[in-house]
């Protein structure tokens, strides 16, 4: 018997055909990511890995860099659409808006990766 409950898990990240990329507050907590901050996307035996650059004190644009979605929120929003055309393409998507979860996150280097689950567009 079917559920009609068929996908019960939460998007994590949404990439826009525009450029915009939402991420949730689990991920900016998990990767430690603040306003300043940039994004990047590894890819390593067929999986996608969303990781942070931390900036610090540096001084300058950096690309896919994070912004605060609202005053007082910690979830961030990314404008790149280099990142997301490239997503997009990847996984063969020709909408306009694709949303995915996240697992749970891999330590590299000391450095913390999280796996986009993109079998699973949300």
């Amino acid at each position: 018997m079917p559920s009609i409950l068929q996908n019960i898990r939460r998007r994590d990240i949404t990439f826009y055909r525009d450029g915009r990329i939402n991420l949730t507050a689990r991920i900016s907590k998990t990767l430690g990511l603040k306003p300043g901050d940039s994004i990047d996307i590894i890819t390593e035996g067929g999986e996608y890995y969303l990781h942070a650059i931390h900036h610090g004190l540096a001084v300058g644009h950096g690309v896919a860099q994070c912004r605060q979605a609202r005053p007082d929120s910690p979830s961030l929003y990314v404008n790149s659409i280099a990142l997301c055309r490239a997503m997009f393409l990847a996984i063969g998507f020709d909408g306009d808006k694709a949303a995915f979860a996240v697992g749970p996150a891999i330590i590299k280097n000391t450095k913390p990766y999280l796996p986009i689950i993109t079998r699973m567009l949300l």
